[in-house]
């Protein structure tokens, strides 16, 4: 029996899972959105008037919707409880949860996912104190939440009563991760494309409350962030990532006209919320770019490096040095899950390859959207920034959990073993 199809299964091991991951991450926090880079902190916005002036001159990386839930949860309880504690730890264990329920075609194939998932959930609370971004978890949850609402939505009909409200939703979502990492900005035109061209019914019936959300809240804020600083991704930090990550093909970059602005508080970073800052990034993207043109060779080598920098399985973490036992097994397992998804990226390119009359279809579908998607993320995480791959990976293993690559796996097998057959 297909187990998709029996709801009391499905609602008993989600649960089950949900009860032994929401074990593990009991004692996990994060470190919230607002306080990134140490900058800022809900204590410096007071009154509305205060609210208005810290989005108007926000710079930095810091996102406008998660902060604002932070802000509100600090004038209720005086923390950032509602984001670096609640959704945190929803988002660990959900993001591992999704990626055992989608795109299954077995029971054992979900169950090797929430195996897998329930190893990585107790690997992240070992690795990922170092620093926990609560974004690092935010994203892959919210990536995997729209593939699913992407599936659902693509198996109604466009008279059914929920279409509208689902392709709403779906704009929000995609609303949402754009607003939790500013590289995924890049990726937007990907997703949207193919969802438009996943669900005809969409483009034909819903293709307005689809894009709403996005044109009113993402795209507002980045017409802010162009008018005002003439930069269209919300943020100012960009360069000196690219500048950690590219530094051996870069020039001169301490000629740069960098003053330190001092901190808005004691116990803060240097404020790096400036048109100076944002200036110096700008030049170092430019710089980076100059230097890929000059030594194309060398790009190339120090790209293959940053690839097996971020999939090497590392698990130290800025100050952080775990040695549970629950790691000895970990780079071994990563490089399992990598290989297997390799593997599955050249058997998807044969099939589109020699298999023509699927291959509308196949890129059509969620689950090659998907892995487009993280093909997109790992190229993000490796060329965006160095130093921090142990806590980049994390923010992958939940789409590296979903296995979608087996069925292009098995069907690559299939065709092989119909050749050897052949006289």
């Amino acid at each position: 029996m297909n187990y998709r199809n029996s709801n009391s299964a499905v609602v008993a091991v989600s649960l089950l899972f949900a009860c032994i991951g929401g074990w593990l991450v009991r004692d996990s926090g994060g470190d919230a959105f607002i306080t990134w880079m140490y900058v800022f902190g809900a204590e410096d916005i007071v009154g509305w008037d205060g609210l208005i002036n810290f989005y108007k001159n926000l710079r930095i990386a810091v996102s406008p919707f998660w902060s604002l839930i932070e802000i509100f949860s600090y004038k209720v309880f005086g923390d950032y409880r509602i984001t670096a504690i609640w959704l945190y730890r929803m988002a660990i264990v959900g993001s591992f949860l999704m990626a055992g329920l989608m795109f299954k075609k077995s029971m054992v194939h979900s169950l090797i996912s929430l195996i897998f998932g329930l190893y990585f959930i107790a690997a992240v609370v070992q690795i990922h104190p170092g620093n926990p971004v609560v974004a690092d978890f935010f994203f892959p949850g919210l990536v995997l939440l729209y593939y699913l609402t992407q599936t659902k939505l693509r198996s109604l009909g466009a008279t059914s009563k929920w279409f509208v409200p689902l392709s709403v939703a779906l704009g929000m979502i995609l609303t949402l991760l754009e607003l939790t990492r500013p590289f995924v900005l890049v990726m937007v035109p990907f997703i949207m494309a193919g969802t438009i061209v996943a669900i005809p019914d969409l483009r034909k019936k819903a293709l307005l409350a689809y894009l709403l959300p996005i044109v009113l809240l993402s795209g507002s804020w980045h017409v802010h962030h162009w008018i005002n600083f003439n930069h269209v991704a919300w943020t100012n930090h960009s360069g000196i990532n690219l500048m950690r990550a590219w530094d051996p093909i870069m020039g001169d970059w301490q000629s740069l006209e960098e003053q330190e602005e001092p901190p808005l508080a004691p116990g803060r970073q240097h404020n790096i919320n400036t048109e100076v800052h944002s200036r110096n990034s700008e030049m170092m993207k430019r710089m980076v770019v100059e230097g890929m043109i000059e030594h194309p060779k060398r790009t190339l080598v120090e790209a293959k490096w940053l690839l097996q920098i971020l999939l090497d399985g590392k698990t130290k973490l800025m100050l952080n040095r775990p040695d549970h036992w629950i790691l000895k097994p970990y780079k071994a397992i990563i490089r399992i899950v990598v290989g297997f998804f390799v593997l599955g990226l050249i058997c998807l390119a044969v099939r589109l390859v020699v298999d023509p009359g699927s291959r509308w279809e196949l890129l059509k579908s969620s689950e090659v959207q998907l892995i487009g998607v993280m093909v997109l993320s790992i190229f993000a995480f490796s060329f965006g920034e160095k130093g921090e791959e142990a806590r980049f990976l994390l923010s992958l293993l939940p789409l590296f959990s979903v296995f979608p690559m087996v069925t292009h796996i098995k069907w690559t097998l299939t065709r092989l073993k119909a050749g050897v057959k052949k006289p």
